[in-house]
This record gives structure tokens, sequence and C-alpha cells, in this order.
């Protein structure tokens, strides 16, 4: 039922709102159709604005109150997954594929948007590890995240996320 309301969704060319997506892959991944939500996640992220960029709609803008809602309906930016949230999305069922080094990558790109972001930085750790428990060069994994760290640091001296991950490395 919910995947035929995802396809008429989809065939109307409009995007499900963030809720209806959210259930979506949550039902993909509980019938271990772990390569199936990944491509819906890249599908639905084809579209997003650059990350970290923030342009609050007119829309959105008006929305005093749940009156202003319930008269005005509510606007289809209001309800969308952002972009940090759906690269988040991709990056934790790429590592449940195995794909431990694209997982990593996308949480090196959400580092340099948000470097004090400690979850972020734990989730790479955990990509790194898996890196190297898969057979891959122990020093070359640790020091391009110790480069990373020191770029990251570098940008904004007040930022703790950079220093706590270069110490845990």
């Amino acid at each position: 039922l919910v995947k035929r309301a995802h396809d008429e969704r989809t065939a109307k060319d409009s995007r499900p709102s963030a809720e209806e997506f959210r259930v979506y892959i949550t039902l993909l991944r509980e019938q271990n159709k772990t390569a199936e939500a990944l491509e819906a996640v890249v599908a639905h992220g084809v579209s997003d604005p650059p990350l970290g960029a923030t342009v609050p709609s007119e829309e959105t803008a008006k929305i005093n109150d749940e009156d202003s809602l319930a008269s005005g309906g509510v606007p289809s930016a209001f309800l969308m997954m952002q972009p940090a949230e759906r690269l988040e999305l991709e990056a934790e069922l790429k590592a449940e594929l195995g794909d431990h080094a694209g997982a990593g990558s996308i949480y090196l790109q959400l580092l340099e948007h948000w470097p004090d972001q400690w979850a972020y930085h734990t989730k790479l750790f955990d990509s790194m590890i898996a890196r190297i428990e898969a057979g891959e060069a122990r020093d070359e994994v640790l020091s391009g995240a110790v480069a990373t760290c020191i770029e990251l640091r570098t940008k904004d001296s007040r930022m703790r996320g950079p220093y706590l991950a270069e110490l845990e490395l």
C-alpha cells in the first residue's frame, strides 16, 4: 500500500513529504530491501538544493500559527526532507550495504558544512574502522582523516568537533 502510494506520487512528478518518504524507506529496510531503499534515497535527492543552502520561501515565512496553516494549507517546501537529512540516510544505507568508503565520503561532505556535529565524526570513525577491518591500509585511511580534521580546524578555531576528532584518532 505504501509502495503504491509512493509510486503514484512519483508518477505525478511530485515528491513525497519527508514523513511519507521516511515511512517508505523504513518499510523497505524492514523487508531487507536496502539496495532498493538506497536507490530511492538517491533518486529523491536529485533536485535537492546545494548542501547548506537555506532559502526560505515566501510561503514558509508567512506561517505564524496553526490557523495560518489551516487556512492556506501546508506549503510543500515546508514538509520536504532536508538535504543533510537525506545524505545522512544515504550514508547509513551505504554502510549497511558494505560501501564504507562511500558512506565515509558522505560524512566528510557533511562535516565540511557542519564540522562541530559530533555524530558525523563518530559515524566517519565507524566507516574508517570498517574499511580497515576489510583490509585497507590503516595508515592511508587514518592519514586522510587526520588531514581532514586539521583542515576543518583551520576553518574555524572555535569549533571543538575537529579537535576532539583528532584526539580520538
